[in-house]
């Protein structure tokens, strides 16, 4: 691992092998890819900032893309009430518009814009019966967050471990398991914060902060031992 990496500027690997399954790549099979996909954050987020550009066969890319479409359009949305996170600026407002009209949830199948769901309890007594609904926002499901939290994970790592003579990086054996989802309005709650006190001490591999602070990743390695 390499030490402590604060990055202000897009890196770019040569890489022969695909970044996310290992697949020795050619010129028919391989595809310039983003990490941190520049259709995930606001348009022109990434212009100039810091990335990981490196290359991954086509049907990982076409993975990632797919996953990172309706995830990014259903994340930038407001709450029910319309509200955006204090912290979003303009450009996260104006994507989020875009984005509602254009991508497709995968869970409805139908445009972001047309994806909130109702839902409906009845309550039934011998004197009286009552119905309440309630609209909930655009879901993701939680196996596709997941996924694309597992193959950034892994890109980033594939460029941690990356030998410039070889042209390849490696896989960390051991197993992903993702904590929860969050909401941003509900970042810093019990859970992430006993897990961030837990890993506090361990030794930072990458720092990134990016898109205009809209992608955050912080990577840290606990040291045993010799």
């Amino acid at each position: 691992m390499e030490e402590t990496r604060h990055i202000n500027s897009p890196e770019v690997l040569s890489n022969i092998t695909c970044a996310y399954c290992g697949e020795d790549l050619s010129a028919e099979t391989e595809d310039t890819e983003h990490v941190v996909g520049r259709r995930f954050v606001p348009k022109g987020s990434l212009d100039g900032a810091w990335n990981i550009i490196l290359k991954a066969c086509k049907r990982c890319n076409r993975e990632k893309g797919d996953l990172e479409d309706d995830i990014s359009a259903i994340t930038m949305q407001p709450t029910v009430a319309g509200q955006f996170h204090p912290l979003s600026g303009p450009s996260v407002v104006q994507e989020a518009e875009r984005k509602r009209r254009r991508s497709r949830s995968r869970h409805t199948g139908k445009v972001v814009a047309d994806s909130h769901e109702r839902f409906t309890h009845t309550f039934h007594s011998p004197q009286v019966a009552m119905s309440f609904s309630f609209v909930g926002p655009p879901r993701i499901a939680e196996t596709r967050i997941v996924a694309l939290a597992r193959l950034q994970i892994i890109g980033m790592m594939y460029r941690l471990t990356y030998d410039e003579h070889e042209q390849r990086g490696k896989f960390i054996e051991g197993e992903f398991r993702p904590l929860r989802s969050a909401l941003r309005t509900d970042w810093g709650n019990a859970v992430h914060r006993t897990f961030m006190e837990e890993v506090s001490q361990w030794e930072d591999n990458l720092v990134g902060y990016t898109a205009d602070g809209n992608f955050q990743v912080a990577i840290r390695q606990l040291l045993t031992p010799a």
